[in-house]
């Protein structure tokens, strides 16, 4: 194998003018060339000839071995620096440490595959070489994209300055491109604070200029050709200064001219597809524009002639022609009247034949289109607003009896007939349901009851959702109403009447109407009866307003009167004041009022140090004298009122008493004995039925009250309702039990005095109030029983017995 002397590091990717060692030639029949007749002359022996043969053989297999390494290392090198000197940009950036160890691994991987030390120094030499060539070039191109990189995120305000650069370069003065590369780098400094610019400022500078030189060659080839005598082909290495001599070698002016060419085409095929899709935008904007708002952008067709020339502006003026015709056809039938849109339509309809018949029919087809949607978005803007206004006229006829203005008209106009006839029976049917929930508020329970059940939905019928929603508005307004009766029945009364049948009977008789109970019904509103009140706990001569009051709403009328003023809050100590108005009782009335004004705490101290004592002494008389009066409120059960009432009558005689004592300086029990008798002594009479006593006012006949209401219990109805528990009448069969239940009444029940002290109210013998069938107590009033109505032996509760 005939392995060549001259190889040279050039031919192997070294530098230029290396010389690599020679190797010895081997000839065809395997001597050494110009060896043997020097051997021969030197070497005496035969021995010796052989043995440096061998030698020498050896040492030619050795350096063939290591070139044939030493080229597969090239080629490997080769491929790798193709692959990376394309890199561009931030991908570029560690080619050098990468290539690096992959070099350093493939010498290892080659030399671990050679035969001895020799073979593995030879080839280390000339692959070390080697590679720290290409290492060179891919290190120069890092650092050309390093700096192109950052040159590239540099903001537009420094272009002005980039040109001004190339433009001092391309006049050949580095000094002053030198001078305001530096200022550049100060304003990169000062936008850029994250660039390092702490390096020599001369080798940075001349760094960057060298990057925007090589820029320029690539990007001005006639800029190049006119000052070839100007520009060095390489720059000097480590930052030194630019120099300028001689001519840019012909073969390198060639590559530098076909690279730039090659450039420029791409730039101009860039540069003309960014324009095509910008005026391709114009385009777009112009004829939306003007579809839409009748003005286009003024500077559109200028701007496409410019650009794409006037082939493409009369293109676009024809589109624009379109367009602008869009909007003025859409704006007439947006307004236009069926007629008017039809005759718009039809104006519109291309001539057979004529030039442009396809746009002209699209065209056409086009305002078709527009004004059908037109017409379903009127029809379905007309049914969603006549739909709203039926329903609000419908709901304002339900719930106020007046329904929107002109609602049929309307809906006759925007939809037809058939709505507006269908609309109006409906209209007549809500007016109706509205004058029924009218009738609830002065309905009485049964017409009440038939009311409902009126308005009751029918499981399964049309309409169901609506009527069950009225049905329910309807309960509601009732239960209202009912509450209203509960909690202020003469106010609620009172409203339902006309101002001029406002009269306490007219009130007390609507609300029996509305089926309030008797001992429920009231003469006052509860806002009356609470100002009333007010007045007279103010009052200075109290027993002169009750006698007023009692005059105004007269003797049939105040018992009930009474209770209302009881129940807005009355103070019980005001209750027995109010009720003692005989001339009798004056000097008692004006010793508790002293004692109510002053309170018991001022009246302790009055005292004096005795006080608790004394106290104490008066509470053991209150009880004693007061004892036939507590008993008359053992059987009526507890309830708020009676235990108030019972309570302000005890708190006032104790006050009373206190007064004498502390004031007048009577004793305890004197004093005790005249306040009980004047309060209730002189007062009531207790008459016994049956074991328990009740209280009959004293303006009463107490036997004939006592007599008729032994009567009244004897010759008791059986209209009532049976309240023992059924477990007591296990053994009695169903249909007796009243009858039981009553002859058990008559036998042992009694007689409670009612809270307002106007009648009597019977209980059993468990405690409870005797009810009649109808929810109403057995009450009996003290009036009925003196003077029954005529036709009458007895009055029971408004009912002859």
């Amino acid at each position: 194998m005939q392995v060549p002397r001259d190889i040279s590091r050039e031919s192997l990717g070294g530098a230029p003018g290396t010389r690599v060692p020679q190797p010895i030639t081997v000839n065809g029949r395997g001597e050494v060339s110009n060896a043997i007749g020097n051997l021969g002359h030197a070497v005496g022996s035969l021995a010796d000839v052989l043995a440096r043969r061998d030698v020498e053989r050896q040492e030619e297999e050795d350096e063939r071995a290591s070139f044939e390494a030493s080229i597969a290392f090239d080629d490997f090198t080769r491929t790798a620096y193709h692959s990376m000197v394309n890199l561009r940009g931030a991908d570029a950036i560690g080619i050098v440490d990468n290539a690096r160890k992959t070099f350093q691994e493939k010498i290892r991987e080659i030399k671990s595959g050679l035969a001895n030390p020799r073979q593995q120094k030879t080839f280390n030499t000339l692959a070390e070489s080697h590679s720290g060539t290409i290492l060179d070039k891919l290190a120069a191109h890092e650092v050309k994209q390093e700096w192109q990189r950052k040159a590239d995120t540099l903001d537009a305000s420094l272009i002005s300055k980039e040109n001004k650069v190339r433009d001092l370069a391309l006049e050949g003065s580095p000094e002053e491109a030198a001078a305001e590369m530096r200022l550049h780098l100060d304003m990169i400094e000062r936008f850029y604070p994250g660039i390092d610019t702490t390096m020599d400022r001369n080798k940075a500078g001349n760094a960057l200029l060298k990057a925007y030189l090589n820029e320029v060659v690539e990007k001005y080839p006639q800029e190049i050709t006119q000052a070839a005598g100007v520009f060095q082909a390489a720059f000097l290495e480590d930052g030194g200064e630019i120099g300028f001599n001689g001519r840019l070698p012909a073969e390198d002016m060639a590559r530098l001219l076909a690279r730039a060419g090659q450039k420029m085409k791409l730039e101009r095929d860039r540069t003309m597809k960014l324009v095509k899709q910008q005026v391709s935008q114009l385009a777009k904007d112009d004829l939306s524009s003007l579809r839409n708002t009748g003005e286009g952008r003024p500077d559109a067709l200028g701007t496409i002639m410019e650009l794409m020339g006037p082939e493409a502006a009369a293109l676009h003026a024809e589109d624009q022609r379109y367009s602008k015709k869009q909007f003025t056809v859409s704006r007439s039938l947006e307004t236009a009247t069926p007629a008017e849109a039809m005759r718009i339509l039809d104006g519109l309809k291309p001539v057979s034949g004529e030039y442009g018949f396809a746009r002209n029919q699209d065209f056409y087809d086009w305002a078709v289109s527009f004004h059908e949607k037109e017409m379903r978005q009127d029809i379905a803007e007309a049914k969603d607003e006549v739909e709203a206004l039926m329903k609000d006229d419908l709901s304002s006829l339900l719930y106020t009896g007046k329904g929107v203005a002109g609602a049929v008209d309307t809906i006759r106009a925007r939809i037809g007939d058939k709505t507006a006839a269908q609309h109006a029976e409906k209209q007549a049917i809500a007016l109706e349901r509205f004058q029924a929930l009218q009738s609830l508020k002065s309905a009485d329970p049964e017409q009440a009851k038939a009311i409902l059940e009126g308005l009751t939905p029918i499981a399964g019928a049309p309409g169901f959702a609506e009527d069950q929603d009225l049905f329910e508005y309807a309960v509601s307004t009732y239960q209202d109403i009912a509450k209203a009766l509960t909690t202020d029945p003469a106010g609620y009364a009172a409203s339902v009447l006309d101002e001029e049948d406002r009269t306490s009977e007219q009130i007390l008789e609507e609300q029996r109407r509305l089926g309030v109970p008797e001992h429920a019904v009231s003469v006052l509103p509860k806002a009356q009866a609470m100002s009333i009140v007010t007045a007279l706990e103010s009052s200075g001569n109290l027993a002169d307003s009750m006698v007023a009051l009692q005059q105004q709403y007269g003797a049939d009328n105040w018992p009930i009167v009474y209770r209302d003023l009881v129940n807005a809050g009355l103070s019980p100590e005001t209750q027995v004041l109010a009720s003692m108005d005989r001339p009798e009782q004056a000097n008692a009335r004006k010793v508790i009022g002293e004692g109510v004004r002053t309170g018991e705490k001022a009246m302790k101290e009055l005292l004096g140090s005795e006080a608790n004592i004394i106290s104490a002494s008066i509470d053991d008389a209150v009880t004693e004298e007061m004892q036939e009066f507590n008993q008359t409120f053992l059987g009526g059960g507890y309830s708020r009122e009676r235990f108030k009432q019972l309570e302000g009558y005890t708190r006032a005689v104790k006050l009373g008493i206190m007064a004498m004592v502390a004031k007048e300086g009577v004793e305890v029990k004197d004093a005790a004995k005249e306040v009980v008798s004047a309060v209730l002594n002189s007062q009531y009479e207790y008459p016994e039925i049956n074991g328990y006593k009740f209280r009959v006012p004293a303006t009463y006949d107490q036997r004939l009250i006592e007599r008729r209401a032994k009567f009244a219990v004897k010759k008791m109805s059986d209209n009532i309702q049976v309240l023992v528990p059924s477990a007591a009448y296990s053994e009695i069969p169903k249909e007796r039990q009243k009858e039981v239940y009553v002859q058990s009444l008559r036998d042992s029940g009694y007689w409670v005095t009612n809270e307002t002290e106007t009648g009597l109210v019977m209980f059993n013998q468990l405690g409870e109030p005797v009810l009649f069938d109808n929810g109403e107590r057995y009450e009996v009033l003290f009036d009925h029983l003196i003077n029954p109505p005529n036709g009458f032996s007895i009055k029971v509760s408004g009912r002859p017995e």
